[in-house]
């Protein structure tokens, strides 16, 4: 992604105040062969006057989308809002694990998409992975 360019403007809200927003725009510059390069449009009311600044802005947002995954991997994979324990204390303990959990397989999701030969072993114990591909292969 290389940040194509950017233009600031003025909107108005529902109450008719004026709020300066900027739109940066950020293209593919290479894309995977027969696929259209992709294109991100994003309106921010963060100042832009370079395409430095544009580009810091669009780490932000590649920043965000990893902790939205990050937050929907944790309420509906590690199901983090459907424990009633009770306490404060062991709503933070549950919590303290949860976020292990989903920080452990967002990592592991990362890594199985950059290194997807990347041997198990040197993430897991050989008891910890072979247990699994023993049970999806039915051979207990």
């Amino acid at each position: 992604m290389r940040a194509a360019g950017y233009l600031p403007h003025t909107i108005a809200t529902k109450n008719q105040s004026l709020v300066e927003v900027t739109l940066v725009e950020a293209k593919e510059m290479a894309p995977p062969k027969g696929r259209q390069p992709l294109v991100w449009r994003l309106l921010t009311n963060r100042h832009v006057e370079t395409a430095e600044q544009a580009e810091t802005l669009i780490d932000w947002y590649r920043c965000r989308w990893e902790i939205d995954r990050f937050f929907d991997l944790l309420k509906s994979g590690c199901r983090v809002e459907k424990p009633q324990l009770g306490t404060r204390e062991r709503i933070e303990k549950a919590l303290s694990l949860y976020l292990i959990v989903a920080w452990r397989v967002m990592h592991l999701m990362r890594l199985g998409r950059t290194c997807p030969r990347l041997p198990a072993e040197l993430i897991f114990d050989p008891l910890e992975w072979k247990a699994p591909y023993c049970l999806k292969r039915r051979w207990v």
